[in-house]
């Protein structure tokens, strides 16, 4: 089996010194295997942090290192999913679940939030929906992702009402998972997305036109 990768990019601006240092994780893939069946690994993730006193130590990790490690094994969920239909115990995704909840005030809750959506086992979206609703928008938006990466196809209305109710990484990450939806046939998502396409652009949309652009390969 074979891991065609057609893009990877990381793509980072700012645009003041109040602004943050923000970066794209762009990334996209064929998944060929040995009968000769390909399936889209698609992956997207958008962060960013204010550096308060240097670039060198702040925005390494939240802008470069934690993406990557995301990418990686979402990349490896997605393979698991399209080929090897395997998914966690619903034991483990309970035992996740209450991790999740005996350590939401933690700053590294987040990976186990997005550990959730790469159980495979739809066990987790009631916990990933109720995540949304939290009131740190880096937790809402690591939900998001984390709905698109467990394929949950029947979910597009909450996402398109999460997309267009919020503003930053909540808003782009619940884009990202629209076209996870797409990418698996969802004809809801598909003509949606080719809605937002026509859609005016302003500073604002950096984040769906990196999307756009470099990962969205559906017509």
């Amino acid at each position: 089996m074979v891991l065609e990768v057609k893009n990877y990019q990381l793509v980072s601006m700012k645009f003041t010194g109040f602004d943050p240092f923000i970066a794209h994780h762009v990334f996209y893939a064929d998944f060929i295997t040995n009968d000769g069946s390909s399936y889209p690994i698609p992956f997207y993730f958008f962060n960013g942090k204010v550096p308060i006193w240097s670039f060198e130590k702040e925005v390494a990790d939240p802008c470069f290192n934690m993406p990557f490690s995301i990418m990686v094994k979402e990349i490896a969920a997605k393979m698991n999913a399209a080929v090897f239909k395997t998914e966690a115990s619903d034991e483990k995704v309970e035992s996740l679940i209450t991790a999740i909840n005996k350590d939401i005030e933690d700053d590294e809750v987040f990976w186990k939030i997005i550990a959730l959506g790469m159980t495979n086992n739809k066990k987790a979206l009631p916990a990933l929906k109720k995540l949304v609703e939290h009131d740190d928008r880096f937790i809402r938006g690591c939900a998001l992702s984390a709905i698109g990466t467990l394929g949950a196809v029947d979910e597009f209305t909450f996402l398109k009402e999460h997309y267009e109710k919020f503003k930053e990484v909540d808003k782009y990450l619940a884009f990202k998972s629209i076209g996870d939806l797409a990418y698996l046939g969802s004809q809801e998502a598909k003509d949606y997305i080719a809605q937002v396409i026509k859609l005016p652009k302003d500073d604002k949309s950096l984040a769906v036109l990196n999307y756009l652009d470099n990962v969205y390969k559906l017509k």
